[in-house]
């Protein structure tokens, strides 16, 4: 035993041996010889040993714990429970019983039980790292956040070279909301081994979905520096975390040169596809995702943006298997591409059928294809249902807290802003936010915004989104947005202004000191916050607001013939959409009583059918001077470009790349009225609501 004791095994083998050839049944020989060959993983015979030795001294609480060791490393938890529970009925009141029971209680999913069996083992050696780390995943498990992070906490502290505990402290801080903390925990992170970049690459993937894109990109760039050890899978996640951030030229970059064509998936080929969409390359565009469906005919996915290439023709055969797709796909199969690793939408069947219906209505075929619309969204819309009355109480909730008393009380807080317009303090006079419904027009609009005043496009810019869920967390309030609204405080505004200031510096990298002054001018098209406008009146009160507006059927059915990337789920259903753009058009309607910024109505129908006057209104609305030249868009094309957002002349990623590169016309004007027939649940959804 004292051999044992040193770690000399094969020493001490030898002798529990020679005890057991002359005495066999020598307990003691028999119960440590189990435990040996428990430690060198020889877990037949360590079972065969303490089976025995449990035959000789049933009574004994350590020859069960032990024999539980060694079903618990076999996977066979089961029977391993069974043992500890006779360890622990038989006095075993020790912490390493009590710790080990609780993992066999996790394993099962039996996170509760685990939970008391942690705290038995801390109670009786409180400085446990091990247990006090899987207590906190047993508590993560049940959704008890808080309880977990308070055990993380001291142990990051402690351990702050351990990467995979900074991670998990960082995704606990994000279920939460305490996304400040986990930005915070993740600078503490200075370098990673390549053994780590599969965990980075997972949370940057959690954080990219909670959209901090600022945090997002440090995790990448922990891992660019072992670019070269990532896996086929790993790169892919990588590439395609840039794609969804809108590092185009980047991904096309890594994948040219990191990856040979032979090695590549099909999902890689797919990511590249988008990013030659993006710079209007359409021809390479169409070969890069004809390759992805070559090498993984089950990518719906690229089959869609196939589809939605208009420059290139989808030949019978290929539309033939994908309308087998259609009918046979599997949801749980398993494709070459990982299960699709980055997948937006949930199936790609509903992908497949977006693909079919897009080619059969451009071939004119507007019945079948409104079919396949039907079952596309159908599958969606299953995984992502929409509750059109919680959105009508959200929508109620934002009108009832952005009242005229509201923005009355507010109001010398605005005038000392707008007094006060220099570096450190802007009011937001440079700043041009886009609002409404998706397929309203708002890619064309910020485009001929661009190009008639040299302004920069931020896109679909997620800075106000991160402000708003970050209410409760900076103020520490208990009630959710837009509730908590009514206890925000001057210096609340004041950090939720500066905050999104720096993330336009990080966006476009212009020094600090141009975008508080105004010296710039930029264009936030994040159609979504109109939600947000009456947090936005405070911290930008001098900011203009272009609403960005469309016919209701048109933009329902616009929106209803296109698979978003980003999951909004009232597009999935035609009631519901019309539901959506009842309480859409409610909330402007109060907007334009209440809010006390600029604005300006930019009717899609104007824009395409007189752009030249639409644009001179605009121009006037927004005090810029607009010349002959500035108004002629019909000629502008962004083919060609480098994707520099500091550049008039960047790339398109929204649902319009194809559509916005043409030249200005009304043919979408009354384009859904090929679908007239089908659209009764749609006009009951505008009728319908509050």
């Amino acid at each position: 035993m004292a051999l044992h004791r040193k770690g000399a095994l094969d020493k001490a083998d030898k002798l529990y041996l020679k005890v057991l050839k002359k005495t066999p049944r020598h307990p003691e020989a028999m119960h440590m010889r189990g435990v040996l060959k428990l430690q060198q993983c020889n877990y037949p015979f360590a079972e065969e040993l303490l089976r025995k030795s449990a035959r000789i001294t049933p009574d004994d609480p350590w020859v069960h714990f032990h024999l539980a060791e060694v079903l618990a490393a076999c996977g066979n938890h089961d029977a391993a429970v069974v043992c500890f529970e006779q360890a622990l009925s038989l006095g075993g009141d020790d912490a390493d019983i009590y710790y080990m029971y609780g993992n066999s209680l996790f394993e099962l999913k039996d996170s509760e039980a685990a939970i008391v069996n942690y705290k038995e083992a801390l109670k009786r050696r409180p400085a446990d790292y091990d247990c006090q780390l899987n207590l906190a995943n047993a508590y993560e498990s049940v959704g008890e956040y808080d309880l977990a992070i308070e055990l993380l906490e001291p142990l990051s502290a402690s351990d702050k070279s351990s990467v995979r505990l900074k991670l998990q402290l960082c995704e606990l801080y994000l279920a939460t909301r305490k996304n400040q903390q986990a930005h915070q925990t993740l600078l503490e992170l200075q370098a990673i081994s390549p053994a780590e970049s599969q965990y980075v690459l997972s949370t940057a993937k959690h954080f990219l979905k909670e959209t901090h894109h600022d945090s997002t990109q440090h995790l990448l760039g922990l891992v660019t520096p072992h670019m070269q050890s990532l896996d086929s899978k790993q790169f892919d996640i990588y590439v395609g975390i840039l794609n969804d951030l809108g590092h185009y030229d980047e991904a096309i970059t890594f994948l040219n040169e990191l990856h040979s064509d032979d090695s590549r998936s099909g999902w890689s080929w797919f990511q590249q596809g988008v990013c030659e969409q993006v710079f209007g390359n359409f021809e390479e565009s169409a070969n890069c995702h004809r390759r992805a469906l070559t090498i993984d005919p089950a990518l719906g996915i690229a089959a869609y943006n196939l589809a939605c290439n208009n420059s290139t023709d989808v030949e019978v055969s290929l539309l033939q298997a994908w309308q087998t797709q259609c009918d046979e796909y599997d949801d749980e199969q398993t494709t070459n591409s990982e299960q699709l690793i980055t997948s937006p939408i949930a199936s790609q069947r509903a992908r497949f059928n977006f693909a079919v219906a897009r080619v059969l209505d451009r071939q004119g075929d507007f019945g079948a294809a409104f079919e396949y619309y039907l079952k596309g969204n159908a599958l969606v819309a299953n995984d992502e249902p929409f509750d059109p009355d919680r959105w009508d109480e959200y929508t109620n909730q934002i009108i009832a807290t952005f009242t005229q008393e509201f923005f009355d009380d507010w109001r010398a807080y605005r005038e000392k802003v707008l007094a006060n317009n220099n570096v450190g303090n802007n009011a937001g006079k440079g700043l041009w936010f886009i609002v409404g419904m998706p397929r309203s027009g708002s890619t064309l609009l910020e485009r001929v915004l661009v190009q008639a005043s040299g302004a920069i496009g931020l896109g679909e810019h997620y800075a106000m989104r991160k402000i708003m869920s970050d209410i409760p967390e900076v103020t520490g309030f208990n009630s959710p947005p837009p509730i908590c609204a009514k206890e925000l405080a001057e210096d609340h505004i004041d950090l939720f202004r500066q905050s999104y200031l720096h993330s336009i510096e990080e966006k476009i990298e212009h020094a600090p000191a141009s975008v508080e002054a105004g010296a710039i001018t930029c264009i936030d098209k994040m159609l979504g916050n109109y939600l947000r406008l009456g947090v936005l009146a405070l911290m930008f009160p001098g900011a203009s607001i272009l609403h960005s507006c469309r016919d209701p059927m048109a933009t329902g059915v616009s929106c209803f013939t296109n698979a978003f990337a980003n999951g909004l789920r009232f597009t999935y259903d035609l009631y519901g959409m019309g539901r959506a753009l009842n309480a859409y058009s409610r909330l402007m309607d109060h907007w334009r009583q209440v809010l006390p910024l600029r604005q300006l109505e930019v009717d899609y129908q104007h824009l395409v059918s007189e752009p030249s006057d639409c644009v001179k209104e605009i121009g006037s609305f927004l005090e810029i001077s607009v010349d002959a030249a500035s108004t002629d868009v019909a000629s502008s094309s962004v083919e060609g470009s480098t994707g520099d957002q500091n550049s008039n002349n960047y790339g398109i990623s929204t649902a319009s790349f194809w559509q916005a590169r043409q030249p200005i016309n009304t043919a979408s004007v009354d384009s859904w009225k090929r679908f007239d027939s089908h659209l009764a649940p749609l006009r009951k959804g505008l009728s319908d609501g509050c």
